[in-house]
């Protein structure tokens, strides 16, 4: 959040940073824990995976930890760019007239 805080400090427009950057962890979030999930769970249903002991789940660990960063990173850019246009297509929307 410092991010916020810097362009309130510039004068800038912090409330639509400070929406960026919430949407952008909270789908960054979602993401990430869906498909660390996901591997864990595909890892889990192969049996043979996990059959391997310590190196299976060693796998398992780092195949989750890396698809979840990915798509965390995906999430945060794609949830940033969402709430840019919905936040811009809001104000410039008449509400009260």
């Amino acid at each position: 959040m410092t991010n916020v805080l810097k362009d309130k400090e510039a004068g800038a427009d912090w409330q639509k940073r400070a929406v960026k950057e919430t949407t952008g962890f909270a789908v960054g979030a979602l993401f990430g824990i869906g498909a660390g999930g996901a591997v864990v769970s595909a890892g889990a249903a192969l049996g043979a995976v996990v059959a391997l002991k310590p190196v299976g789940w060693g796998i398992i660990i780092v195949g989750s930890l890396v698809a979840g960063f990915a798509a965390s990173k995906a999430g945060d850019i794609a949830g940033k760019a969402l709430a840019e246009e919905v936040y811009n297509a809001s104000s410039s929307t008449s509400w009260w007239d």
